[in-house]
């Protein structure tokens, strides 16, 4: 009975929530670990259930006609952790694209990717590239995978796009000087995947408070964050559409 009432209550939230059409939704993918350690199982299946999760929770946003979801699925410092874990990350992540790849596709979903990616596995960065490329096409869900991703790391890479432009500059023009303006849409335009406009949501699972460098530029002007204490595992699509739903009726 409670199961029936909470689908229902889905349903309902659903079609209410899809009015506002939500532009776009970042979530950092928090707690498959200590999932794993709760349940009993191997921190690799713990992973899996992550990943499983994904195919679960995308159609949802795409009935809530969100254009744009962020997943924070690997982040620079998670290189930090033992190698065995860092490789099953990295194999469930490929398995995952291999997997599901098609039905991605099938979906309209167009993929991109955020991170510093030469620093991936090459048969990891090439699935990764290949299902990039097999979307970019698409006109439906934006997913852009956020991997061996972090802000500070962008922040690097987009300062240094920048200065090219000034490479040749003359310290002693003083026009030349003067030129040099930084805006904050000619910064937007050296980051990841530029087009992708800023966050409305922030979600991070687990109950951990913090943003662990993942967008600090991009959610630091409108962006509502929310923690939510569910394990990424069992976030269920109730968790999401009452968040959804907190931020319709206070922000919007």
């Amino acid at each position: 009975m409670i199961s029936l009432i909470k689908r229902v209550l889905e349903i309902v939230l659903t079609r209410f929530l899809s009015i506002f059409k939500i532009n776009h939704v970042a979530i950092i993918l928090d707690g498959n670990r200590r999932y794993a350690k709760a349940m009993g199982i191997s921190q690799l299946e713990g992973h899996k259930q992550g990943a499983l999760l994904i195919k679960k929770i995308l159609p949802l946003f795409i009935k809530l006609k969100v254009k744009y979801i962020s997943m924070f699925v690997f982040s620079m410092e998670n290189f930090s952790r033992n190698q065995e874990n860092v490789d099953d990350t990295f194999n469930v992540i490929k398995d995952y694209i291999l997997k599901e790849g098609n039905w991605l596709n099938e979906k309209n979903s167009k993929v991109v990717i955020s991170g510093k990616i030469e620093m991936l596995p090459k048969e990891l960065l090439d699935t990764l590239k290949d299902l990039e490329l097999k979307t970019k096409e698409n006109n439906g869900i934006v997913l852009n995978i956020c991997c061996a991703y972090s802000w500070t790391a962008e922040l690097e890479m987009a300062s240094k796009k920048y200065l090219e432009n000034y490479k040749n500059v003359n310290s002693n023009n003083i026009n030349q000087i003067q030129d040099i303006t930084l805006s904050d849409e000619k910064f937007k335009s050296f980051i990841y995947n530029p087009e992708i406009p800023f966050p409305n949501i922030l979600i991070r699972t687990s109950g951990e408070t913090r943003l662990s460098d993942f967008l600090i530029y991009q959610v630091c002007h409108n962006t509502r964050i929310y923690f939510v204490k569910t394990l990424w595992p069992q976030i269920n699509p109730l968790n999401i559409l009452i968040v959804i739903l907190h931020y319709v009726i206070f922000y919007l």
